[in-house]
């Protein structure tokens, strides 16, 4: 456990200081190698990628200033980046990245058509192994922006946090809540869609698939915790916690320190880091700063995983990253976000994928398995005396989504708590193991 510092940057449990915590990260990250550069003169998607990697390093720089020295830009300037530069860059590089992963699919489905798996095999196309190579690399180099788009709130109740009132983001952050996790819910299905992908061709041993799932699961595991702490924020708003997607000099760039997410308690200026793992395990502790970075994991913390087919003992299970982004998009009641977001048959749309995408092999993930339980339950019940009252389809649709909602609730706010233990504790709360 840290001990406490004179010159006051940490107190006990890792609470530190603005400059305390950012004392060890670097004002400017490294420019984009000269090959990569080339490369994106003739591909229009690296290119904007390439702009938006310079996009996260600005958001870098703003934050190191504010966390060093207390200077920020103004409250025009601040919203002339976010309105005039940085949200039309997003909204067209998410678009374009979309249209990639969904002709991706199609390739990865017409080439698995003519490839069974035993026998008569033929070598994946050129060009399909270099749409692999390249998805991976901009889902390495983007990886930051999928969840920044939607924690906009999070920079304005940090950086201006004088602008709304005596309870800060409270008054501005849940009335986008329920959009932010619906759109990372949204993005979730596609990435996972793309995960399956490339998994297909990885069981097929083409060596550069197994690069895109893995990063393709990264990405899945910010967004499974940008989901967690959007709802988490909305939920305590009085705690005047904002939660911020690491930009690279505070995740690529920062050794030991690297973060996903960084916890800003803006009413006592600290910060906390937030890694996120597949497993958190003995090596991994040792690993990371432990005076700034605390650990959650997919699996336990999230409970993002899956049982494999076949195993029946306790505790064995896979992580899954994605699935509590799932999750979301399945048990949530989305009737403002939908009114300005995406119309309801899109969302129905994305909804049907979601449930069809959560993994087999966790129990009620599927109304056809409901519909079973429910079944099987009646008949355990049942006595020749008194036969139980049927259950129509649409009420067992009813109790499994009261479950589900009810087990998404308490995972988030265990994995919201297990995140905030090493920052000062919100007045009138315990943070719990």
């Amino acid at each position: 456990m840290p001990v406490y510092r004179p010159e006051g940057r940490m107190e006990a449990g890792g609470r530190m200081d603005y400059a305390g915590f950012v004392a060890v990260h670097r004002l400017r990250a490294p420019s984009v190698p000269a090959e990569v550069r080339r490369r994106a003169g003739s591909d229009a998607v690296l290119a904007d990628a390439l702009i938006g990697y310079e996009l996260a390093c600005r958001w870098g720089e703003i934050l190191h200033r504010l966390l060093s020295d207390g200077s920020r830009p103004s409250y025009d300037e601040h919203v002339s980046l976010l309105d005039d530069e940085y949200a039309p860059w997003a909204n067209r590089w998410y678009s374009e990245l979309l249209v990639s992963i969904w002709a991706y699919r199609e390739a990865v489905s017409a080439y698995l058509a003519s490839a069974p798996a035993t026998g008569g095999r033929p070598a994946p196309p050129p060009e399909l192994l270099a749409e692999t190579q390249r998805l991976t690399g901009l889902l390495d180099l983007l990886r930051f922006h999928v969840s920044q788009r939607f924690f906009q709130a999070g920079w304005m109740g940090t950086l201006f946090p004088e602008r709304f009132g005596r309870r800060g983001t409270e008054r501005f952050f849940p009335g986008m809540a329920a959009r932010t996790r619906l759109s990372m819910a949204r993005q979730g299905v596609d990435l996972v869609e793309l995960r399956e992908a490339a998994a297909s061709l990885e069981a097929r041993g083409i060596d550069e698939a197994r690069e895109l799932r893995r990063a393709t699961n990264g990405v899945l595991a910010e967004l499974d915790t940008g989901v967690m702490l959007a709802e988490s924020i909305a939920r305590y708003p009085q705690d005047r916690i904002a939660a911020l997607p690491a930009p690279p000099q505070f995740e690529q760039f920062a050794g030991p320190a690297n973060a996903d997410f960084l916890l800003i308690d803006v009413r006592s200026r600290r910060v906390r880091g937030i890694q996120v793992k597949s497993t958190v395990r003995a090596v991994q502790k040792r690993d990371i700063d432990a005076d700034r970075i605390s650990l959650l994991s997919v699996a336990e913390d999230l409970q993002s995983y899956a049982v494999p087919p076949g195993v029946q003992r306790a505790g064995e299970r896979v992580p899954w990253p994605g699935v509590l982004a799932l999750r979301a998009l399945t048990v949530g009641t989305y009737v403002t976000a939908l009114a300005s977001h995406m119309s309801r048959k899109e969302f129905e749309a994305y909804k049907s994928r979601a449930t069809e995408l959560l993994p087999d092999s966790i129990p009620e993930a599927s109304r056809r398995l409901v519909v079973i339980a429910e079944s099987a339950e009646r008949e355990r019940r049942a006595t020749p005396a008194r036969p139980p009252r049927p259950v129509s389809a649409k009420v067992a649709w009813r109790r499994f989504k009261q479950r589900e909602r009810a087990r998404f609730d308490q995972i988030v706010s265990l994995a919201y708590a297990r995140a905030l233990e090493d920052l000062a504790a919100p007045e009138g709360r315990v943070p719990r193991s």
